[in-house]
């Protein structure tokens, strides 16, 4: 059996094997929470350089198995495991009860923990340990073959062609013609391995969980007494955020209760909130509305909430000019918060202009969970020359003695009004450079009318035809 081999000719030769569809993003998934598992026994655990490139560049499908590994960083824990050996075998034994076989090798350097790990010697042991010093890292690794230096497909083949098959070979050859001969992939990884050239572990991250859990021995059947038992357990959980300094931007609620059959089931419900909390005051007035409707078919026996999207919480010493301006800020922040619990995250929608002459082309709507602040456009008018009221622009009727006048009577909304006075015309074009494309730039002429009960109308003309766009205050 070898990689890439024919799925019938492994059939043939393993009657009893099962074939399993590759996943690669889903193995990678898998790959990330092994690692999250191993900061037990280092402080530093990471993916391949090669697997997390193709991660950026969405090509994991493509990576070569060797590259799916781990990498632990293991400087200063020797002594709390009793030494190097005693790590490794630790952590085969784990992988062993797993029913895994791992292959480790331990050295100075990334390059030659990755070239001993991948073609070491395998001994009778659960997995292949190879523990190197940081002088006999030439002599150990000469004898590996060149696929060892974590080279790609096409610069390995070369090398092969020339007759170049062990890294011994390539250590005969003098180390600054590499470059000229093989190009910089081949001295830059000789390097790496022997530890001339740094080389550091991008290490995962463990998420930090924090998190609150009751259980009941007697079962809660009340609604008011289940409302209070999750308030009390927000309340304990806001005192381990405050404690770490941390606000969270959304919970997630676990009932645990049995049905009419006494089937334990479990059912979640998740808070989202749109600026991280950690002031348990203001956030049970917010959530409050939510707490009160919860509604769980069945007697309750365990409550538990998470914190997700945890973040520190900065404390700000407040200026005496600018308190109020802070005040105003967290009570608009609640009152977001109070918006999102209700509405949802994706329904709270925030204005931003755009620097256009067009009217509706000035402006958007977007989520203002994306933390978009509206955007001032370059002054391309006079705030009160527009009106106080923008809408959709709206069909009218009109009686227009002059071409370039305003007209002298509108039928708008099924009311015909008068028109006293009015004012422009003033002429909005679209972009100049839709001109000669497949749509028309837009003209428009505007005017500034005021109809006999008072109000003054913004209106304008296009292609003849008549429109209302704002009211003015």
């Amino acid at each position: 059996m070898h990689l890439a081999i024919a799925k019938a000719i492994a059939e043939t030769a393993v009657p009893q094997c099962t074939v399993v569809q590759w996943q690669p993003y889903v193995e990678l998934r898998r790959l990330y929470k092994l690692a999250r598992w191993l900061t037990r026994f280092a402080p530093v655990v990471g993916l391949d350089s090669s697997l997390l490139q193709a991660v950026q560049h969405k090509t994991v499908e493509r990576v070569d198995a060797r590259h799916t590994g781990l990498l632990l960083d293991i400087t200063g824990t020797a002594r709390w495991h009793r030494g190097e050996y005693a790590l490794a075998v630790k952590i085969a034994k784990a992988f062993a009860r797993w029913g895994l076989t791992a292959r480790l090798g331990i050295a100075s350097t990334i390059g030659a923990a990755w070239a001993f790990s991948r073609y070491g010697e395998r001994n009778h042991f659960v997995s292949s340990i190879e523990v190197l010093a940081q002088g006999h890292l030439a002599d150990a690794l000469a004898m590996l073959p060149i696929a060892a230096l974590r080279l790609s497909g096409s610069t390995e083949n070369k090398l092969k062609e020339l007759g170049i098959a062990t890294i011994d070979d390539l250590l005969r050859i003098p180390r600054n013609t590499l470059s000229v001969r093989f190009g910089g992939e081949v001295l830059l990884r000789l390097e790496q391995a022997l530890g001339l050239r740094i080389e550091h572990i991008e290490a995962v991250t463990a998420p930090h969980i924090i998190e609150e859990q009751q259980e009941y021995e007697t079962p809660i059947e009340n609604q008011e007494t289940l409302q209070a038992a999750v308030y009390n357990c927000f309340a304990k959980l806001f005192k381990k955020l405050q404690r770490g300094k941390r606000g969270a931007q959304s919970f997630r609620i676990a009932f645990q209760y049995r049905n009419q059959e006494q089937e334990l089931l479990r059912i979640e419900k998740e808070l989202s909130l749109l600026r991280s909390s950690a002031d348990f005051t203001v956030f049970s007035a917010v959530v409050r509305p939510v707490i009160e409707r919860l509604n769980v078919a069945g007697p309750v026996h365990s409550v538990a909430i998470r914190a997700q999207g945890v973040a520190r919480v900065n404390d700000q010493q407040r200026d005496y000019l600018q308190h109020l301006c802070m005040e105003c800020e967290e009570a608009a922040s609640n009152l977001l918060n109070h918006y999102t619990v209700r509405m949802g995250r994706g329904r709270v929608r925030t204005a931003v202009l755009h620097p256009a002459y067009l009217p509706e082309e000035s402006f958007s709507f977007i989520p203002i969970e994306h933390g978009a602040r509206p955007i001032t456009p370059p002054p391309l008018f006079h705030p009160s020359e527009r009106p106080t009221h923008l809408f959709t622009p709206e069909p009218i009727e009109v009686m227009a003695l002059l071409p370039d006048k305003p007209p002298s009577m509108l039928l708008w909304r099924g009311r015909r009004c008068k028109v006293l006075t009015g004012l422009g015309p003033e002429r909005i074009c679209g972009p100049w450079w839709q001109r000669g494309m497949a749509r028309v730039p837009t003209q428009r002429d505007y005017f500034k009318v005021q109809e006999e009960s008072g109000r003054w109308l913004w209106i304008f003309r296009e292609n003849s035809r008549w429109f209302v766009q704002g009211i003015f205050s």
